[in-house]
């Protein structure tokens, strides 16, 4: 391997464009991406030349693409029916892959056969020898949480209840229902697994509070190999049209924190946290997720989100998605 990872991204037009500049200011070359079109391919090709000088080539065939270009890692930011199908393609041509989350998901599937696609795509990069990792970056953010909680309150200790309040704009996609659930519930849903890693769904406690406009749900977290209170969690999630604020924050006992970012003064995007006037300011989420993937290519650490920890976030957002709208069963 070159000391400059060479990276290619397949659906470089809405996050992937961010995954090709986080690779390109981890010191990575971003040798190619993947369009569905060639009109949009000079549109896509001219915002990564803006966003960080890009000057790789363009493709609207990823075998093409993989056979020419082979990429030592890619990430697969394509609908999410096509993760399956793009993550074993990556992996069949030797590419490490980092997975936009939800890691597989398809309306028309089951949840037994997402879970075995999803268990599939895990195994074949480990036969392989390859990384698979997800983009569930708000990991890291329970990372800087915890932090953050303990310099405000002494030190950090499992709280009674979690509430976490997340708004996306709308593109086009399911704005109430199914879709938005898949699209966006990996996030409060890694923050969860990370904060709580030994407390499990309480599939009894579910209550839906609403689903018209938007999604909100609260449910317990319990430790069933100790005998602990259960954790309060509530979970909103809401589609916003363009010019409104978008609003994310957590409260925990009472204590809430407010998640924004801003350019830092080189102009690279970092994330802010705040509550009751005090700011700390940290690294990125998705520039520690895709850094992390980058240093665990090249031997140092763990990627922030591994196809298991993927696997049970999808695991967690199906559990949820049957006691919210009633389908499918695992």
């Amino acid at each position: 391997m070159t000391n400059k990872l060479r990276v290619a991204i397949i659906g470089a037009r809405g996050i992937g464009k961010h995954h090709a500049k986080w690779y390109a200011l981890c010191g990575c070359e971003v040798v190619a991406f993947v369009g569905v079109s060639r009109e949009r391919l000079n549109e896509t090709a001219g915002a990564l030349r803006r966003l960080f000088g890009f000057d790789g080539r363009a493709y609207t065939d990823c075998v093409e693409m993989l056979r020419n270009e082979r990429p030592e890692a890619v990430s697969i930011c394509t609908p999410h029916s096509l993760h399956y199908e793009h993550t074993m393609l990556a992996l069949s041509y030797g590419a490490h892959v980092m997975c936009e989350k939800p890691v597989v998901w398809d309306e028309k599937l089951s949840h037994n056969e997402l879970l075995l696609m999803a268990r599939r795509m895990a195994e074949e990069a480990k036969a392989r020898n390859l990384l698979l990792a997800v983009n569930t970056q708000y990991a890291a953010f329970a990372e800087r949480l915890r932090e953050f909680f303990a310099d405000l309150r002494g030190e950090w200790s499992t709280p009674k209840s979690f509430e976490m309040h997340m708004e996306a704009k709308s593109i086009g996609r399911d704005e109430t229902g199914l879709g938005l659930w898949m699209d966006l519930s990996a996030h409060p849903i890694s923050v969860l697994l990370r904060l709580f890693p030994t407390h499990e769904l309480d599939e009894s406690s579910f209550d839906v509070l609403e689903i018209n406009g938007c999604i909100r749900v609260r449910f317990k977290l319990r430790c069933y190999s100790v005998d602990t209170e259960p954790i309060e969690c509530q979970l909103t999630l809401r589609r916003i049209g363009e010019g409104e604020s978008i609003q994310r924050f957590v409260r925990l006992n009472g204590l809430i924190v407010t998640i924004s970012g801003r350019d830092d003064e080189r102009g690279i995007y970092r994330s802010c946290l705040t509550s009751f006037g005090t700011e700390r300011i940290y690294e990125d989420f998705m520039h520690t997720s895709i850094r992390k993937f980058v240093e665990a290519i090249k031997g140092v650490g763990e990627p922030l989100c591994t196809a298991d920890e993927g696997i049970k976030n999808l695991e967690w957002q199906l559990k949820i998605s049957r006691l919210i709208f009633g389908v499918d069963a695992l």
